[in-house]
């Protein structure tokens, strides 16, 4: 059982890791490309009304 517990938290906290670096991966090409307008950001939040998956939807960020 703490065996159980114990993978359980380190999976947790290898998906926070991946979440924050691709949030930050997501960031820096944005910055790259210039900043993001509002009409983009209406866009992005758009597509994921339209159920479009985070690899789809270049807006989209992980809530962290």
């Amino acid at each position: 059982m703490l065996v159980g517990y114990s993978v359980k938290l380190l999976m947790v906290v290898i998906l926070y890791v991946y979440m924050y670096t691709e949030n930050k991966r997501r960031d820096r090409a944005a910055a790259a490309a210039g900043t993001q307008t509002d009409e983009e950001e209406r866009a992005a939040i758009e597509q994921g009304m339209h159920d479009a998956t985070e690899l789809d939807n270049k807006g989209f960020r992980y809530v962290l």
